[in-house]
């Protein structure tokens, strides 16, 4: 709600003065506030999602334990129980402020834009895919190495849910998708 109202006032407060006359500098200072503008957006959506994964987490866990538990049997990992559920939602507060902060600086950073696509991919596919590499007492460190050795993997099981509505309607499959490529990427990696 605050974005809708005062986000003109903060791109305003972070640009140089506004130009009086109109010119090239007047259109370099709109171009750059509407940049901006929607980079504040982009934020806030961002933030939305994240708080709502977090809030969700418990719930992911159990679709989760589910899948794991119907591909490999009734024993894939520790039984849920509310003192893990504090757990996963600490690990997944983590994982958002990651997230966060590589969205600024996506923002931020000219040029590294370019790479918003994959990135966002990235860690939108993360978002979804290691709660196997949590229930098994992975670090937040080592989760992410094992997401990393699995980048190209995670990347495109995340651009699915880069495409915008439609990811409402994957986001309840995203758990299980993202649960079924992780104990497979487990498997493979129990054998090498």
């Amino acid at each position: 709600h605050w974005i809708w109202q005062d986000g003109g006032s903060l791109a305003s407060s972070l640009l140089f003065t506004r130009p009086a006359e109109l010119g090239l500098s007047w259109l370099l200072y709109a171009l750059c506030w509407s940049l901006l503008e929607l980079g504040i957006l982009a934020l806030a959506a961002i933030f939305a999602v994240l708080v709502t994964n977090i809030i969700s987490a418990p719930i992911f866990e159990i679709v989760s334990l589910a899948v794991e538990r119907s591909i490999l049997g009734d024993n894939p990992g520790p039984k849920f129980s509310w003192q893990f559920m504090m757990v996963t939602i600490s690990g997944e507060l983590k994982k958002a402020l990651v997230i966060t902060f590589a969205s600024v600086l996506i923002i931020i950073i000219p040029g590294l834009n370019l790479l918003s696509l994959p990135l966002l991919a990235f860690l939108l596919g993360w978002n979804f895919y290691d709660y196997p590499l949590a229930r098994r007492g992975y670090s937040f460190s080592q989760r992410f190495q094992f997401v990393f050795r699995h980048m190209w993997e995670v990347m495109g099981f995340g651009l699915w849910l880069c495409i915008p509505f439609i990811q409402i309607l994957l986001i309840p499959f995203a758990v299980v998708g993202g649960t079924l490529l992780n104990v497979q990427a487990l498997g493979q990696e129990k054998k090498d």
